[in-house]
């Protein structure tokens, strides 16, 4: 049976290689954190490394993200990710700031090519919506799976526990991409919506940018979370049982974003889940209380995966080509390469009170383009339906 992105075995190997892929996002605080604690990394040098990794990423998506029709999709997504995973497994080998900084670099160069590919399909699938929900759900399952055990072999292996599982997690991207990468959807014939408004060049400029700082909010904040606990006077493996519980709260954002698909329009939800984000930053940072701290720092996730899956539909419903989608890697990792090296700048300089001000504010950017694509709830709602996702 050919594998496609409507069927099982090609979501399947969506999925797994969107988990791969998109790992960063779920294992920051503990990879800085780990790169800090035992490899004795300084929070700058810390943040730099996976920042490197990131930019890799998005470098590789920015050559290959608009040219993924043309590419063997089966071929790129397994040897990008067996490159990572090759990256990920020498790490444990290594040492000293320029090995780490080069194999975090090459590891996201390998990544970034599989998630070129995978994107684009998702991209160009019948319902891009509905299926960007279903792949998030895979990473949210592994973030459980990932807090529920990582904080503590942390504290005992260090930091190579992490490049353990990041390896290993990119081996499996690379055999299912191997075994049964889908092939491309065909793309309508009237690609992108030609009408008011939503036709408009800058409709997904400002889209590009709005997650571009959402991401950079995101990173900023979640990856020093541990730390900012910690500095607050909460035991590690409190705060580690904080992560693992939250995890079972992000696994509802996008089941939730799948119901309420036909029922909210995506830019309004998408502003309303970033200026909540900087608020959540915010508390975070200032707040010396154990409650009001677990309820924002439970919430950086669930905000980030529910109004990315909105602006993913949103996205891929004004350019049908799948040619923008395929760019959500870079959108994501313009943002993600600068979190991480600016809050350990922010934090080393001014300390953890100005990194959630400065994450508020990124993530309060964020909101501003979402409102500038021009492009509201009647707007939306009035995109031809047989162009898009309800095709299904």
């Amino acid at each position: 049976m050919k594998s496609t992105s409507e069927n099982l075995p090609g979501r399947a190997t969506l999925l797994i290689s969107h988990v791969g892929g998109m790992v960063d996002l779920v294992a920051l605080p503990l990879w800085i954190s780990g790169l800090i604690a035992s490899a004795h990394f300084l929070p700058q040098k810390a943040g730099a490394l996976v920042s490197l990794y990131i930019f890799g990423v998005m470098i590789s998506n920015i050559a290959l993200g608009p040219r993924f029709m043309r590419l063997d999709g089966r071929i790129v997504a397994t040897a990008g990710f067996a490159v990572s995973a090759t990256c990920f497994f020498t790490l444990t080998h290594v040492a000293g700031f320029v090995p780490f900084a080069a194999l975090h670099l090459l590891a996201g160069l390998g990544a970034g090519a599989g998630l070129s590919c995978v994107h684009g399909n998702i991209g160009r699938s019948k319902n891009p919506h509905k299926l960007f929900a279903i792949v998030n759900i895979g990473v949210c399952v592994f973030g459980i799976a990932f807090f529920a055990t990582v904080p503590h072999l942390l504290e005992t292996i260090g930091v190579n526990i992490v490049f353990m599982i990041l390896g290993a997690l990119m081996v499996a991207a690379a055999l299912a991409c191997a075994l049964a990468f889908p092939l491309p959807n065909e793309a309508p014939k009237c690609s992108v919506y030609n009408g008011p408004m939503a036709s408009k060049l800058s409709a997904r400029i400002f889209a590009f940018a709005g997650v571009a700082f959402m991401t950079a909010a995101q990173s900023a904040m979640f990856s020093f979370v541990q730390q900012v606990g910690m500095a607050h006077g909460f035991a590690a493996s409190t705060i580690g049982l904080l992560l693992a519980g939250t995890a079972f709260l992000n696994l509802a954002a996008p089941i939730l974003a799948g119901f309420l698909q036909y029922k909210l329009p995506p830019t309004p939800v998408a502003m309303t889940g970033v200026f909540l984000h900087g608020c959540a930053s915010l508390v975070i940072c200032n707040t010396l209380g154990l409650t009001p701290f677990a309820i924002a720092a439970g919430s950086l996730v669930f905000l980030t995966i529910f109004s990315h899956i909105f602006m993913f539909g949103f996205i891929s419903r004004i350019d049908r080509s799948g040619r923008m989608a395929a760019l959500t890697p870079s959108m994501l990792m313009i943002g993600t390469a600068i979190g991480p090296f600016l809050a350990g700048t922010v934090v080393g300089a001014y300390g953890y009170p100005a990194l959630g001000l400065t994450a508020a504010v990124l993530a309060w950017t964020s909101a501003g383009c979402y409102f500038a694509t021009g492009i509201g709830a009647r707007d939306f709602m009035a995109l031809p339906v047989g162009m898009a996702d309800a095709a299904e």
